[in-house]
């Protein structure tokens, strides 16, 4: 059973829309993740909100970085939320 404000470990697998990506746990519920986070990332990301079917979590932190993360052209990245994505390649 999940709680919320548990800490849990996820790889995740896809992006969703807005800020979020998506992964699975072992058990396979599945987890919404929001924060600067990209398609194979490993994360530790504390549960906000618990439905059904799926977890909603906010970022703590990235324990394993994927390949595909790139440094953001703008310097105000991940300040001014007008672009979601620069931190991952084309």
């Amino acid at each position: 059973m999940y709680t919320k404000n548990q800490i849990i470990r996820v790889k995740l697998t896809d992006l969703a829309e807005k800020n979020l990506c998506f992964g699975k746990l072992n058990d396979g519920i599945s987890v919404f993740v929001q924060g600067i986070v990209a398609i194979d990332d490993v994360v530790d990301a504390r549960i906000i909100k618990i439905k059904k079917n799926y977890l909603l979590c906010n970022l703590e932190t990235i324990v394993s970085k994927s390949l595909s993360r790139i440094n953001p052209k703008c310097k105000y990245f991940g300040l001014c939320g007008g672009c979601k994505w620069q931190h991952i390649d084309y």
